[in-house]
């Protein structure tokens, strides 16, 4: 206990300790600034990837444009919208069928074509495994 007290024993314990915080802060430094160096180097890396995907993007829309088949008249186009099934009506006419109404209640309720709406029972029948 007496080399505590003794000042030389004193400051060489503080001067070790002020060595060891020392090498510790710079070993720290040295460790963030390799981090560092990697991340903006991966970074780097990760930009140049990016531009590539960017520029053959950029080719196969050019290449598809370029091979797409030419859009179908307005009169057709509209006449298929006219057609086809919306999703509200068929996500109403299953919950109408879950409720245990007829086919013939849920085209009435909907204004739908009956073979729409036997073809979307048929389909969510055998979807769920309960073909018949």
């Amino acid at each position: 206990m007496n080399w505590l007290l003794h000042p030389f024993g004193y400051y060489t314990l503080l001067a070790l300790s002020l060595v060891l915080t020392l090498y510790l802060f710079v070993s720290a430094k040295q460790d963030s600034a390799r981090i560092r160096n990697k991340l903006s180097r991966q970074s780097r890396e990760t930009q140049e990837d990016l531009a590539e995907l960017r520029a053959v993007i950029v080719s196969l829309a050019q290449a598809l444009q370029a091979a797409a088949p030419p859009s179908p008249p307005a009169h057709q186009s509209a006449g298929k919208q006219i057609l086809s099934i919306n999703l509200t009506k068929r996500s109403q006419a299953l919950r109408m069928h879950r409720r245990g109404e007829s086919a013939e209640e849920i085209c009435a309720a909907l204004q739908m074509p009956r073979h729409e709406v036997d073809l979307l029972l048929k389909v969510e029948q055998a979807r769920s495994g309960k073909a018949g």
